[in-house]
């Protein structure tokens, strides 16, 4: 009876709540935050909040956490969590648009440059910004007029880390950056992971991995610019059940 109660209350919307408090609270201190232009500068961000089996996913822009599990056939599984904030999404471009901003679709023509679809408040004078191609942050409060919000997505699901559900058991977490999936999809980055932990090798040097191979994925697509990369790998179960 008591585990059932707590998983009513730890299952409720209180929780999702929470975590958008958090993230708008975060937002307007950056507005005081002392060495931090956040009016024109600001950042994605992405929270998990893991509890026994039970994990909460809460980001804002393009940040993206991956559950890697396996299947019966011991193939790797890629679990997305997290969602993508892009300008292009029908739910994000209604808000952008409502805040009478608009949308550029951008650009994917090798011959004239690949460019990912932006945020601008004026489609006609696109010197006025903002030109984020991504539609959630934290920080670029300047921006605000323009749809562009620190309300996080927050997203709920069941663990299954030592019992198989539904032909397939979790393994791990990873936390990345958009640098870290711009040239890795979901699955190339499971799998990468699953290696090491199939090896018996701490998440620590499977972090490591995965970061030097995005760096290299960057060296080779772009030479010597890259995004931020930043990862963090969690093995399941890493707190108990």
């Amino acid at each position: 009876l008591v585990d059932d109660i707590e998983r009513r209350l730890l299952a409720d919307e209180a929780i999702a709540d929470a975590f958008k408090r958090a993230f708008e609270a975060t937002n307007e201190a950056l507005r005081f935050a002392s060495g931090v232009n956040a009016r024109v500068s600001g950042a994605c961000a992405l929270a998990v909040l893991l509890h026994g089996t039970r994990i909460w996913c809460a980001g804002a822009g393009d940040c993206r956490a991956v559950i890697g599990a396996v299947n019966d056939a011991g193939d790797s599984v890629a679990i997305r969590l997290s969602v993508d904030h892009r300008p292009t999404d029908p739910i994000e471009r209604q808000r952008i648009e409502a805040a009478g901003a608009a949308v550029w679709e951008g650009c994917d023509d090798p011959q004239h440059g690949v460019e990912p679809a932006r945020v601008y408040r004026d489609l006609g004078q696109r010197s006025s910004g903002p030109g984020l191609a991504m539609s959630r942050c934290l920080g670029d409060l300047d921006d605000a007029d323009a749809g562009i919000v620190p309300t996080p997505d927050v997203r709920y699901y069941e663990l299954s880390p030592q019992v198989p559900r539904d032909g397939q058991r979790d393994l791990f977490l990873v936390l990345a950056s958009d640098g870290v999936w711009e040239h890795l999809s979901d699955e190339e980055v499971v799998r990468l992971v699953s290696r090491f932990h199939a090896s018996g090798q701490p998440a620590s040097v499977a972090c490591t991995n995965l970061m030097a191979s995005a760096a290299m994925c960057w060296r080779r697509e772009e030479g010597n610019y890259r995004d931020d990369i930043t990862a963090l790998v969690a093995y399941l179960p890493c707190i108990g059940s």
